[in-house]
């Protein structure tokens, strides 16, 4: 099926003017084609063909268009079809739109010379590879005829080079975009083995190596050549092993690269070299490039050389809206004039400097112009540095503006109470409403982007009950503004669907605590790479009462922070799915505080409800519970600093190894937690609460004043290894949660506060406890804070009710049994009455009126208990499945507790 569709025609009097003699056309090859300036030429030539077609003009009436040209979809429906079909030396030209699927993407050029270009460029012709495989392999045989030219390479994934792959290949490589590609290894954008590319013009920006570093590009025993690139925002996360170098560029095992008149700024890597990464003998020349950290903060082990040749700086290259996607030089960029003077400049518009610029644009008709910036009113700023006012020193950049001043002191042309920036306004947002809107509350917006895009800071959006759905409403960005996006009615009734195409939101530009999400469901969102249901990267919002839910990535499938600290309170994280960290994965410093939240039913490889890596991520009065994993499926922690995990309980999380909490290359500190019905698979030497390896950095963990099931029988210490294990302060005794969890019919849920028989009440320690428990109330309530994410309130709770099945299994025409103990935590006797019912596998509760068992009156002494063991028959034709059994106390039918618990019929 084709990705798009296009109506094409071509006359037939333009096909006889080129096709009957003379021939009026350019003949290739003549120095004509492509050697004119483009000012105050026309948009097309003779035959409608459009001007440019290459990134320049031709002199004469002619655009040329070579006879070997083939355009995609006219000619051939998808790309690798073209390709198979061109004739060597040949043209395939790709018409506007988003290529997908198979046959436009692992595209192969299988030795042949023929250059794939776009029709007008990359802003306007997508290679989207939806997360699977990269857009182009280049193999033996593929040389520098063999050319990529002005596309958009997107959404790559692959174990080496997420966007384009060079094995013992030299292709050329320019004036493309590559983005938010991923590599589960190396080379997020670009990786070579035994290659020598040469990629010029290109912007290389948010792509990402899962592993072995090279964000950008990534390059093994080749020598590439890479000019006039920018890039940026590509990241190293590094799971689980310890080659996360590299950001930018990686290059190692004797590779042998050039950089010249580059910029790399605002790449990331956990291990080191957040630019620039030399391993293994690898070498790299950088000449005329702008290297954020110098070439002082590049990573080059020692048997690796960079040469650092003239023209290096290190200075802000002011893009112009990096957020946005748009990496063009302000008129302010250092990076003007400032590349290689020998390098040809001729092509940028006038007035260029008579020097090439440093970045992707540098010598193409869309390279920024050189300016004069001078401070004309003498308060230290320019026009440059944002001074919308240079003839007023009361004015600086950034200015807002001050109502009832008289003066338009932002610039925007408004005055005082006119200006929409004078604030704080509140506006609105209904999803169901007739598109655009005005933000109004008769005429709300549509959209929530759009009410983000029009906010100021300090503002308020309310969005009504509904759900949300579409481009607008997904990967939403506050582009840095300070202000509260929030529900109308709560996180139940406002719904974010993000379609599975994109996550919820997007937070990469530097926010901070006053960029506030606050109740809603979050759902359903998708990403190849990070971040399932929101992303926080170098950024620290603060995300409130909200549900994440249902959400994928490679890693974070429910959230990512990377080098963050956002805030996460009040809010339910459950189902989300990755690689690693399948409800949350926090990666560097600083990192987030994760407090009051409920993480459940997440999965991942590894840590299934959070991955804590090289940060310390600070997790309190959490209920961290029903998460999988093949390691740590509550909680994993890899190369941390020392960690602090306080008053949470882990729960019936189950992995293969590290049922409860895995720690590895780490130093934990767990206290005031429980940790109770985790389990290993693979078997109880795997440590079903908890796992400490990795000894080689000395890692361990301290575990005090802590409920542990088992005991240090259920920590699995590796050698080399410590367990700080305080026999005083911990306990290894039934919890008493007032409801385990269970399975209703249609989903599991538990309800994790303490019952009034507790062990854990007051067994805490104060020091470095919370103020406060999961629901807000204040600690503590007794002589010691409470174990745990709960805080126990004296008289809550006069009966505790506790069902301990004898099995979770019953056969048709046997018995099922139970021991059911009732706890009066009151002084005073009670008399009360004790009934029970059974849910069926179909859903239907049996007896349909009255009781299985009961009601029975009991009456128990002030301070006292009660046990007894029942049995119930079971039918020869009872259905087969899972069971509910239901036991309630009060005074019948008004219930005062109850608890349940499953039993399979097989």
């Amino acid at each position: 099926m084709k990705p798009f569709a296009i109506a094409f025609s071509v006359t037939a009097a333009a096909i006889m003017l080129f096709t009957s003699a003379p021939a009026y056309g350019a003949v290739f090859p003549v120095p004509a084609v492509e050697a004119a300036a483009s000012s105050g030429k026309p948009g097309d030539d003779i035959d409608g063909d459009t001007r440019p077609s290459g990134f320049g003009y031709n002199t004469g009436s002619d655009a040329y268009v070579s006879p070997d040209t083939v355009y995609v979809p006219d000619d051939y429906s998808t790309i690798q079809a073209a390709l198979d079909a061109v004739v060597a030396g040949g043209t395939i030209v790709l018409r506007d739109g988003i290529y997908t699927g198979d046959g436009n993407k692992w595209l192969k050029f299988n030795g042949k010379a023929a250059t794939v270009r776009s029709e007008n460029g990359p802003a306007n012709c997508v290679i989207d590879s939806e997360g699977s495989y990269p857009a182009f392999l280049f193999r033996g045989g593929d040389g520098r005829d063999s050319v990529v030219d002005g596309i958009t390479i997107r959404n790559g994934h692959y174990t080496e080079g997420g966007g384009i792959q060079c094995w013992g290949a030299s292709p050329t490589i320019r004036n493309c975009i590559i983005e938010n590609c991923t590599s589960l290894a190396t080379g997020g954008g670009i990786y070579c083995y035994s290659s020598s590319p040469l990629i010029t013009n290109c912007v290389i920006v948010n792509n990402t190596a899962e592993e072995n570093g090279g964000g950008g590009i990534s390059c093994r025993d080749s020598s590439p050549i890479i000019s006039n690139c920018t890039i940026s925002g590509n990241r190293v996360l590094h799971f689980l092993s310890h080659d996360g170098y590299g950001g930018g560029i990686r290059a190692f095992s004797g590779a042998s690269a050039t950089v010249t008149n580059c910029i790399l700024w605002d790449n990331s890597a956990v291990d080191g070299g957040p630019e620039i990464a030399l391993r293994w003998g690898a070498s790299l020349t950088l000449s005329y490039c702008d290297v954020e950290g110098g070439a002082g903060a590049a990573y080059v082990e020692a048997d690796c050389s960079l040469t650092s040749g003239p023209g290096n700086i290190d200075s802000d290259p002011f893009f112009l809206n990096p957020g946005g996607g748009d990496y063009h030089l302000q008129a302010c960029s250092p990076g003007i004039d400032a590349g290689d003077p020998a390098s040809d400049y001729s092509i940028e518009p006038e007035p260029n400097g008579g020097r090439i610029n440093m970045d992707a644009y540098g010598n193409t008709l869309e390279a920024a112009t050189s300016v004069q910036t001078t401070d004309d009113d003498g308060d230290t700023y320019s026009e440059c540095d944002g001074d919308c006012h240079d003839n007023n020193p009361n004015n600086y950049p950034g200015a807002i503006e001050t109502c009832d001043d008289g003066a338009d002191n932002d610039c925007d042309g408004l005055i005082d109470a006119e200006d929409s920036d004078c604030g704080p306004h509140t506006i609105y947002v209904d999803c169901g409403n007739t598109c655009p809107g005005s933000g109004t509350p008769g005429d709300p917006y549509c959209e929530i982007q759009t009410a983000l895009d029009t906010a100021a800071g300090g503002d308020t959006i309310i969005v009504s009950d509904g759900v949300c759905a579409g481009a607008n409403n997904r990967n939403l960005d506050f582009k840095q503004k300070m202000l509260t996006l929030r529900s109308e009615n709560g996180r139940e009734n406002c719904i974010i669907d993000c379609g599975d195409s994109g996550r919820g939101f997007y937070f990469h530009s530097g926010e901070g605590p006053g960029s506030v999400v606050d109740g809603f469901t979050i759902t359903n969102g998708s990403v190849p790479g990070n971040g399932g249901g929101i992303y926080c990267g170098d950024a620290s919002p603060t995300i409130m009462n909200c549900v994440i839910s249902n959400n994928s990535a490679d890693a974070g499938g429910g959230i990512l922070t990377e080098n963050a600290s956002p805030t996460i309170s009040n809010c339910l994280i459950a189902g989300n799915s990755s690689t690693y960290g399948g409800g949350i994965y926090s990666s560097g410093v600083p990192s987030p505080n994760i407090r009051n939240c409920a993480i459940s039913g997440n999965s991942a490889y590894a840590g299934g409800g959070v991955l804590a890596y090289a940060g310390s991520p600070g997790i309190t009065n959490c209920i961290v519970s029903g998460n999988s994993a093949t390691y740590g499926a509550g909680l994993y922690y890899s190369c941390t600093p020392p960690s602090v995990l306080t008053n949470c309980a882990i729960i019936e999380n189950s992995a293969s190894a590290g049922g409860g909490i895995s720690a590895y290359y780490s130093t934990l500190e767990v206290k005031n937690c429980i940790l109770w019905k985790n389990s290993a698979s693979w078997g109880s030497d795997y440590g079903p609460s908890l796992t400490i390896g990795a000894a080689e950095n000395c890692p361990s963990v301290s575990i005090s004043y802590s409920n542990v099931e088992g005991g240090i029988s259920s920590v699995r210490v590796e050698p080399g290894c410590t367990l700080d294990w305080d026999n005083i302060s911990n306990i290894t005794a039934d919890p008493l949660f007032v409801q385990p969890r269970y399975r209703d019919g249609v989903e599991y849920i538990g309800d994790y506060h303490l019952s009034c028989a507790s062990p854990c009440i007051d067994a805490g320690n104060n020091s470095g406890a919370p103020a406060d428990d999961a629901d807000g109330d204040a600690r503590p309530q007794g002589a010691g804070c409470d174990i745990g994410a709960d805080e126990y309130i004296e008289g809550l709770q006069q009966l505790s009710l506790r069902l301990v099945p004898d099995s979770d299994e019953a056969s048709q025409g046997g018995t099922a049994g139970y021991t059911v103990t009732v706890n009066n935590c009151d002084g005073s006797p009670i008399t009360f009455d004790y009934w029970t019912n059974v849910t069926r596998p179909d859903g239907i509760t049996y007896p349909p009126s009255g009781a299985l068992f009961g009601p029975y009156s009991v009456t128990l002494g002030g301070s006292s208990s009660r046990s007894a063991h029942l049995t119930h028959p079971i039918p020869a034709i009872a259905p087969l499945g899972m069971y509910t059994y239901n036991a309630f106390i009060g005074e019948h039918p008004t219930l005062m507790n109850e608890y349940h618990f499953n039993f399979d019929v097989d």
